[in-house]
């Protein structure tokens, strides 16, 4: 779960998908008044392993910037500001800063989780559908389970016309949410189309 991490790393961007996840949806509002300053530490300790950064320059955090950008239209701007923090969360991981601490490491892993969530739609909004790919396998391999980054892959896919590779996604997602009425929809438009794709290549291959 969500609730209880700090959610400085950036609340997860709510679009289409808003209602793929209810109960995901209910933990961000749930701790959206926990702001503890998450960019900041990750600046702050970028700035302390490269001797003689200046944490105090971050003064606006990229991670609400990106989610002032979103709401705004300019993607783009969204997906540079969440690229900037993602930088952040790579040097950490990369130096092994927090090694030897176990509860910052995994706030570093919640802050990546939630910069690669919203990356991949970030990406779906932009149309680059193998990059939100590559973002919600990123959430992914953080937590199997996420459902927005499965939802969100799955989309991508669609848009791919991977009908198949949706197809399972979106069964991995029932898996975990039985109910969940977004994903119900999307597999059945998926394995509709999985069925014309069919019909049209075999008269393509009967020509």
């Amino acid at each position: 779960s969500a609730r209880g991490l700090p959610m400085a790393v950036v609340e997860e961007v709510e679009d289409e998908d808003e209602h793929a996840s209810e109960s995901d949806a209910s933990e961000a509002d749930a701790a959206g008044d926990e702001v503890p300053d998450a960019e900041a530490a990750a600046a702050a300790a970028v700035a302390e392993a490269t001797a003689g950064g200046d944490a105090a320059s971050c003064k606006e955090s990229e991670l609400d910037k990106g989610k002032n950008e979103y709401n705004k239209g300019n993607y783009e701007e969204a997906l540079k500001a969440w690229k900037h923090s993602m930088m952040s969360v790579k040097y950490i991981l990369d130096k092994g800063l927090y090694k030897e601490k176990p509860e910052q490491l995994q706030e570093v892993h919640s802050m990546e989780l939630k910069l690669s969530v919203n990356m991949a739609q970030g990406y779906l909004k932009t149309g680059d559908w193998n990059k939100a790919i590559e973002f919600a396998d990123r959430a992914l391999a953080r937590d199997a389970k996420n459902l927005k980054a499965l939802y969100r892959k799955a989309s991508a896919l669609l848009s791919l016309l991977n009908f198949s590779e949706a197809i399972a996604v979106l069964e991995a997602l029932l898996e975990v949410e039985p109910k969940n009425a977004a994903a119900i929809t999307m597999l059945a438009e998926a394995k509709r189309s999985a069925v014309v794709g069919e019909r049209q290549a075999k008269k393509m291959s009967q020509k």
